[in-house]
């Protein structure tokens, strides 16, 4: 699978997931149950994807049942395609370095710490 490009929203507890990159991966189904609501506004169509595994920093985080919305709006925005977001559940996981003059983001994870 082809890696993908998810954003960092240090706003947000759980991550989320584009339904055509968790079509790849997963099973994805329609969510009225749901709701997901944001600066921009509230999501109409939200859907749930059964099982997706992430994957940063040598940490594998699987996900049952993750949010998913179409991420087209955004990434017609910024001119690059966002398959998701990484919320507090993954982020807190990892030790985060930002270059902000190569534009690059590091994530290291330390299995020991927690004891995994």
């Amino acid at each position: 699978m082809p890696s993908k490009l998810f954003l960092l929203d240090t706003g947000s507890l759980v991550n989320f997931i584009s339904p055509a990159a968790a079509r790849e991966v997963t099973k994805v189904h329609g969510d009225s149950d749901v709701t997901v609501e944001g600066i921009s506004g509230r999501v109409e169509k939200v859907y749930t994807a059964n099982k997706a595994v992430l994957q940063f920093g040598h940490l594998r985080q699987e996900n049952q049942d993750i949010t998913a919305f179409d991420t087209t709006p955004i990434s017609d925005d910024i001119g690059t395609e966002v398959s998701g977001f990484l919320g507090f559940v993954m982020l807190r996981m990892l030790e985060i370095k930002i270059d902000y003059r190569d534009a690059l983001v590091d994530f290291q994870y330390d299995a020991k710490r927690w004891n995994r």
